[in-house]
């Protein structure tokens, strides 16, 4: 139990190098999270009864996988960015669907911009404005 303990604490203060039970060290890095030295945590938070799937930044466009978990169907249903919005679309409850935001970014820079993501309720007609992050590297 010690030397578990005495292993954990080296992961935790060695930030992610890890001692084998001979001793011998290793590191594991992900070239995704790493830009210019600095650790670059991706991520992509949306508000209950949405899911982010999958998420990726290029030097011309953001592609955001949403899940649609709210028990209605939605109307006029996009995605936004500080630099575009994605065009607007039907989000029937339980759907998921790939939307594409066209930007221009910096390949290997970091992209991190609050996410929207608006709609109009099909049957109540009410229109919602919810709020998320985004944050990954532009490949």
């Amino acid at each position: 139990m010690k030397t578990a303990l005495m292993i954990l604490t080296l992961i935790i203060i060695s930030g992610c190098t890890f001692i084998d039970q001979k001793g011998g060290e290793y590191s594991v890095t992900s070239e995704k999270n790493k830009l210019k030295d600095n650790l670059i945590i991706d991520k992509c938070s949306v508000p209950t009864g949405f899911a982010c799937i999958d998420y990726s930044a290029t030097t011309e466009n953001i592609k955001v996988t949403i899940k649609n978990s709210i028990p209605t169907d939605m109307e006029k249903f996009y995605i936004a960015v500080y630099c575009g919005k994605s065009e607007s679309t039907t989000m029937p409850n339980g759907a998921m669907k790939q939307f594409t935001i066209p930007c221009t970014l910096e390949k290997d820079t970091q992209f991190e911009s609050e996410l929207y993501i608006l709609y109009k309720d099909k049957y109540s007609g009410l229109t919602h404005r919810k709020q998320g992050t985004l944050k990954t590297i532009v490949k």
